[in-house]
């Protein structure tokens, strides 16, 4: 578990400034750090002035003036970059120890150091932008090596920018900026008309061909669920299930995913497969106040009725009433 300590109110006032939010500098047991490819969404961005930033009259900084003159300037030098808080959209990078955990971070909102030198990039360019680059976690046992007095142990390198960071504005989704296929496209022109079958002929023939994303794999699905035949939609909903357990979607897609794993969970119960869909259920049953939407949908969804008897779906009821105390 990681140890945190307090941040001198000098140090802290610059940098919420840069960041946003008060915090503590997190000092890291090294168990397990985080290292790969990430997406992340610029949020905030702040150029670091080391001189101004570590006070030496502060006890905890005064070993900088003691360091040689020479010394001391690469000191201020290594922590010449920038700040940027943000949300990870996308991630492959693995977090190591006892066991190997994929796509780490996914989702997250971070803030991570880009060191001095690392990027031509200026905050201006990258405020409000999609970066890729390459997160490497600093082991941070008390050192003063950056980005340790930071913080984040997080440092991000080779940034380029690959877009517009996805927002919560209506129509400024990144979704909206990447290549859809024709074949989804003429789905999705169907599906408006509520002509699933045409829209589910489309859908299938994009996926064929390995151009269905998501939101299409979603639709399909939804596109069965209305033409009454839940066992086709199977397929497609259990992709979107075994993508968000690989941690293989954009962050901005998460509400999609988690309305298909409700969908799928809805089409097991349809099929009459009450231990599926109460293993579907179960999964939000895991942060059961950030999902009583769902939990309360499961309860009451006409879908249901079709197992409300089974011994399973009796069981998930108990397990609804311990975890939410509802009836």
């Amino acid at each position: 578990m990681a140890i945190k300590w307090g941040i001198p109110m000098r140090l802290r006032f610059i940098l919420w400034a840069l960041l946003g939010s008060p915090f503590s500098v997190a000092l890291g047991d090294c168990i397990s750090l985080v290292k790969g490819p990430i997406i992340l969404d610029v949020r905030t961005c702040g150029v670091l002035n080391p001189e101004g930033t570590f006070d030496p009259n502060m006890e905890r900084y005064q070993f900088i003036m003691q360091l040689p003159p020479m010394e001391r300037k690469r000191f201020y030098h290594s922590y010449r970059g920038m700040v940027i808080r943000g949300t990870v959209a996308k991630s492959k990078a693995i977090r190591s120890g006892l066991a190997k955990e994929m796509g780490a971070l996914q989702g997250e909102s971070i803030a991570v150091f880009v060191p001095p030198g690392s990027t031509a990039y200026s905050c201006q360019k990258i405020q409000g932008k999609r970066l890729a680059g390459m997160l490497d976690e600093a082991c941070c046992e008390g050192g003063g090596d950056p980005p340790c007095l930071l913080q984040s142990s997080l440092v991000f390198k080779d940034l380029k920018v690959t877009g517009t960071a996805a927002q919560k504005a209506p129509g400024s989704s990144v979704a909206q900026q990447r290549k859809v296929s024709k074949l989804e496209k003429a789905g999705d022109d169907f599906f408006k008309k509520k002509d699933f079958k045409k829209a589910i002929g489309y859908y299938r023939a994009a996926w064929g061909k390995n151009l269905l994303g998501i939101r299409g794999l979603y639709k399909l699905g939804l596109a069965y669920r209305f033409e009454d035949k839940c066992g086709l939609a199977i397929k497609p909903l259990e992709a979107i299930r075994t993508r968000f357990n690989k941690k293989d979607y954009w962050a901005e897609d998460l509400p999609l995913v988690h309305k298909g794993k409700f969908l799928l969970a809805r089409c097991y119960a349809k099929i009459n497969k009450p231990g599926f869909a109460v293993t579907v259920l179960d999964g939000f049953l895991i942060e059961p106040q950030r999902f009583q939407k769902e939990i309360r949908a499961s309860l009451t969804h006409q879908d249901f009725g079709w197992i409300k008897t089974s011994k399973e779906y009796g069981e998930y009821r108990k397990r609804v009433k311990e975890k939410l105390g509802w009836d």
